[in-house]
Parts: C-alpha cells; sequence; structure tokens
C-alpha cells in the first residue's frame, strides 16, 4: 500500500543545537535543509544562566 500523499516538508531552516559539558553549540541550515553550518558557541555558565541565555 503506498501513501496517497507524499510528505512535504514546510519550508525554511531547521536549527540544531549540541548540548555539550562545557559549551552549547547551535548550527543553522540553508534554506533547502541541504547543509549544517555552524552558528553560534555558549560557553556554559550553569542552568539558570543557561536557560536565560
Amino acid at each position: 500500500m503506498t501513501d496517497p500523499k507524499p510528505y512535504s516538508r514546510p519550508p525554511g531552516r531547521v536549527a540544531g543545537i549540541d548540548y555539550g559539558t562545557v559549551r552549547i553549540g547551535i548550527a543553522l541550515s540553508d534554506p533547502e535543509r541541504k547543509i549544517a553550518s555552524p552558528y553560534e558557541n555558549y560557553t556554559r555558565r550553569g542552568k539558570e544562566p543557561d536557560a536565560r541565555r
């Protein structure tokens, strides 16, 4: 059985978040979602300060 409607993604970028023990890294994809590039690295300071950022 095949799905009558093929899966389609909404357009736009995707953000990826890497929660490390020392840093949090953020990456953004291109609009076509083919490749992601680093956007920002944030040095962790604790749960509350990290959440506010």
